[in-house]
């Protein structure tokens, strides 16, 4: 599987957290940032690791903030050298595209990059996932390359230029997305879990129990665990579980990229069954 840099990163440590052998993607400025997170992307253990530099834009970064009552939180981003990935980039990696099982990318990227990426991959006959994180208006441009769509509640709002409330509102948004090209919608829930729509059928997947820590990087974490469950072969109903419970042990840690051990997860979903 393959994964770009930025929220890329949360999932791509959770991809391989979660079993899959995962090649990920990454551009960084030339400064000190570049270098600490080069070392410390060389010691995740990725598949293959392609660090692209860009010398006079900084290194993207984020500032979390995160509510010590309920965990929640909120994040500034600066996308920094993420937003300068360039066409010849992109096409290098083409032979890695195309050697992989799932594509997962989102918008921390500029947008034609990513666009190139995803219709590649798609046109491989690739699994492509597409986290529509951070909102952007390209993103409805996207949809119709994309196997798999995760926004969440205020993406879909923003993709469907509607109030989502209620469940017969998230239904209409699932379907109203799905018209746009996504074979399979799932809109993340955060607490309450996740909604799933294939065109057929409406499914609400309810969250596993967790205790509130820090929910940064949880989306990612879902994401990158349910890419590398359907990586690795396992069957959508099964992943998106997997997924939901690796989502949840995410959130009872501090720090976007603290995603939990495959063990822990097959053990939580051992003991909720017994």
């Amino acid at each position: 599987m393959l994964l770009t840099w930025g929220k890329g990163s949360n999932q791509a440590i959770a991809a391989c957290m979660a079993g899959a052998r995962t090649d990920f993607v990454a551009k960084v400025g030339n400064d000190d940032f570049a270098a600490k997170a080069q070392q410390f992307l060389n010691n995740l253990g990725f598949e293959a690791l392609t660090l692209f530099t860009q010398p006079e834009t900084p290194t993207g970064s984020a500032v979390v903030m995160v509510s010590e009552e309920a965990g929640d939180n909120a994040i500034i981003i600066n996308p920094g050298a993420n937003q300068t990935f360039t066409a010849d980039e992109i096409i290098s990696c083409y032979g890695a595209i195309k050697k992989s099982n799932v594509f997962l990318t989102q918008m921390e990227n500029n947008p034609d990059a990513t666009a190139l990426a995803l219709k590649f991959a798609h046109s491989c006959g690739i699994t492509t996932i597409f986290n529509p994180a951070p909102w952007r208006e390209e993103v409805r441009d996207m949809l119709p390359w994309v196997s798999i769509a995760t926004p969440n509640l205020t993406e879909a709002e923003s993709i469907t230029a509607t109030s989502i409330r209620t469940n017969e509102e998230i239904l209409r948004a699932a379907e109203a997305i799905h018209q746009m090209g996504p074979q399979i919608v799932i809109i993340t829930l955060g607490s309450k879990g996740c909604w799933f729509y294939d065109g057929k059928q409406h499914r609400q997947v309810p969250a596993y129990p967790a205790v509130n820590i820090d929910t940064a990087g949880a989306g990612d974490a879902f994401n990158g665990a349910l890419a590398a469950q359907l990586a690795c072969g396992l069957s959508l109903s099964t992943a998106l579980n997997y997924a939901t419970a690796f989502a949840s042990l995410a959130v009872e840690r501090e720090g976007a990229a603290n995603m939990p051990e495959h063990h822990f997860v097959i053990e939580k979903i051992k003991n909720s069954v017994s």
